[in-house]
């Protein structure tokens, strides 16, 4: 006989609470997001909803998302951290 895992559990995985898994905000399209910016000149999208962590400052939104992420591809073109892309031209 074949025994089955305690409810709450998936396998070996424990799930704390019942109902579906918990979405991840940075996936959920009908959340607003902002777009920050680092020293370093990176760029993140961020979910509305949290709190901007230290470092970083807000560049665009609140926005819905996919217009952060055009705000992120037309703004963001050297991927690189500052510091490693060199001197600005003049």
């Amino acid at each position: 006989m074949r025994a089955h895992p305690p409810n709450g559990t998936v396998g070996s995985r424990i799930r704390a609470g019942k109902g579906p898994p918990p979405v991840n905000p940075f996936d959920d399209e009908n959340l607003s997001f902002r777009v920050l910016t680092n020293s370093g000149g990176q760029f993140s999208l961020w979910p509305g909803t949290l709190d901007v962590p230290a470092g970083w400052n807000v560049r665009h939104g609140p926005a819905a998302r996919a217009e952060c992420l055009e705000s992120i591809a037309a703004n963001w073109t050297d991927m690189r951290p500052r510091a490693a892309a060199g001197p600005a031209a003049p």
